[in-house]
């Protein structure tokens, strides 16, 4: 996939018009952000690892192993998820392979769900329609309130 590309001059003037319909703080550092020398504009990158997320007893939690857009600002709540179902399922059974296991079975479609709408989220407000963006936004804010 190719990515668009503004020469870097471009940067921080296209910035300030964007964030010039913002009221309030924003709309007060609109001029700060005009007179910028650089700034970091990045492609949106997601990622979900298919199949396990161990080998013996080292496992991938966090972004490592699922990375969602930034829509939802749900990478950092997903991560300690992870951390905490993995400490539960370790506890729960006798052996680290079996409780890796249980980990990954037990995470892998909420993550790979968040990281996939995310990624429709992202893709939609790309293409300037946010109406249809709201029922997946709202859809995983009702996921997200779900217990782990």
């Amino acid at each position: 996939m190719a990515h668009h590309r503004l020469p870097e001059a471009e940067l921080a003037p296209r910035l300030a018009r964007l964030l010039e319909s913002f009221p309030g703080r924003v709309a007060e550092l609109v001029p700060l952000v005009a007179e910028c020398r650089a700034v970091v504009r990045r492609p949106v990158r997601t990622h979900y690892l298919r199949g396990a997320w161990h080998h013996g007893s080292g496992v991938v939690i966090g972004d490592a192993a699922h990375a969602p857009a930034p829509q939802m600002a749900s990478g950092t709540a997903l991560a300690i998820e992870d951390g905490l179902v993995l400490a539960q399922e370790l506890d729960r059974h006798e052996s680290v392979e079996a409780g890796l296991a249980a980990f990954t079975s037990r995470r892998a479609q909420r993550c790979r769900t968040l990281v996939e709408t995310s990624t429709a989220i992202a893709d939609l407000e790309r293409a300037q329609r946010h109406d249809a963006a709201y029922p997946l936004v709202n859809a995983c804010h009702r996921l997200m309130a779900e217990p782990a």
